[in-house]
């Protein structure tokens, strides 16, 4: 993030609750043996997308390494030296396989068009101004966080940038049966992202706690809910709140359930 750090926790609340894995590529058991590939060393990692830099050194070992049979992926991809079964691609099974879980009345993922609210928390921030993008900038932000930030997010589906179709291959519906690890033909899928920045809120009202805990923050968030008014579950549904921490602060999510209240999505993130 040119060079900023972030400590950020999200937690997941009310509608994201479980998801359902996407159709996979059939040789994507290959990737655990591609030294160049997220998967490498990491076997669990189904579903995993490459960017593109690390897409074409993947691509490229590939080409220089063609005997390599997708058999043997298959056993490295369960912990196994060398090949003892035919030549072929295996499904992903198993307990690390990514699967539905059912969600909460089928809701399991945004599968509409996602809309955030970006929600600047406590008097720390200092005093709010405006940059020539017209993005929020604060005092209280040495870093210079709060414009990267909101351009970041404003940016999201803009330019036919490919890191938002990501998400695009979950979905969930009735028509997903729980433990699916597929989408079967017309349920919902996450759509992609346009005009993504609903909103920013500086809730100045109060300093934000130097250590805020999860119930904290769900609060929060159920605040802005009722500050951009949307206090139905409807106006919730494809919903998120990113709750920004100021400078100094370290919040704290360390038991996620707990802020079942909160609508949507909350995400916290902390300027260092």
């Amino acid at each position: 993030m040119h060079a900023r750090r972030f400590a950020l926790l999200t937690f997941v609340a009310l509608s994201f609750t479980s998801i359902a894995v996407g159709a996979k590529e059939a040789g994507n058991a290959t990737d655990a043996i591609n030294p160049h590939s997220p998967r490498y060393g990491h076997p669990y990692r189904h579903g995993v997308h490459p960017t593109r830099e690390t897409h074409d050194k993947m691509k490229a070992w590939e080409a220089r390494n063609p005997a390599v049979r997708p058999a043997d992926a298959v056993q490295k991809e369960h912990g196994r030296d060398g090949a003892t079964q035919p030549a072929a691609v295996a499904a992903a099974t198993g307990p690390e396989t990514l699967s539905y879980g059912g969600g909460v009345d089928s809701i399991g993922v945004t599968s509409g068009a996602p809309k955030v609210y970006v929600v600047f928390w406590g008097t720390q921030w200092g005093t709010e101004g405006t940059n020539s993008n017209g993005y929020a900038t604060f005092t209280g932000d040495p870093s210079n966080a709060a414009p990267y930030i909101q351009a970041w997010i404003k940016g999201l589906g803009t330019n036919g940038e490919l890191w938002s179709g990501v998400m695009t291959q979950y979905c969930d519906g009735s028509q997903v049966a729980v433990g699916a690890t597929s989408c079967p033909t017309g349920a919902p899928h996450v759509g992609y992202p346009s005009s993504v920045l609903a909103g920013i809120w500086y809730d100045n009202s109060a300093a934000e706690p130097s250590q805020a805990s999860g119930n904290q923050l769900a609060a929060e968030a159920v605040k802005a809910a009722g500050h951009f008014g949307n206090t139905t579950p409807a106006s919730n549904r494809y919903v998120q709140y990113v709750i920004l921490s100021p400078t100094g602060t370290n919040p704290t999510v360390s038991t996620p359930r707990t802020a079942a209240s909160a609508p949507g999505m909350t995400t916290t993130a902390t300027p260092r």
